[in-house]
């Protein structure tokens, strides 16, 4: 059971950064800009509001369950239910949702162009050989 309430839980923040990349792609796609700043740190402040909510939602549902700090092998029924569930059940619960959006992505439908346009973005090597270019080119007609 471990083993698998792991699995679930060590995947989550990979199936994140993959739905973020493909935010990230879809704004370059449809606004030609890249917003890769603006995204990671609205995703970093949400991680940061989100982890707060989960500490605090396991205290009160420990609480709730009628946890006792210090009491090893004496907590109540309810109290063990709710620790493996917090354990095992939850991080599978949202591991499935993830996996769900993952496999819904509405970006989907976008792929094939965004592939396209990934194929004709210049490298910024490239940028930086027309710029050269254009500046010798400017040179030599100064000199004309």
């Amino acid at each position: 059971m471990t083993f698998i309430s792991v699995c679930f839980a060590a995947m989550q923040n990979a199936l994140v950064n993959v739905l973020v990349n493909d935010c990230i792609d879809f704004v370059m796609l449809k606004d030609g800009i890249s917003a890769n700043g603006v995204i990671s740190s609205i995703k970093g402040f949400a991680q940061k509001c989100g982890n707060t909510v989960v500490t605090s939602g396991i205290l009160a549902a420990l609480g709730a369950a009628g946890y006792v700090a210090g009491a090893v092998g004496q907590q109540n029924e309810a109290t063990m239910f709710t620790l493996n569930f917090l354990k095992f059940g939850a991080p599978c619960i949202t591991g499935i949702v993830l996996i769900l959006c993952v496999v819904f992505n509405p970006f989907q439908k976008y792929y094939g162009q965004i592939e396209e346009m990934k194929k004709n973005l210049k490298s910024i090597d490239e940028i930086e050989e027309e710029e050269k270019e254009e500046e010798k080119e400017k040179k030599g007609e100064d000199l004309l």
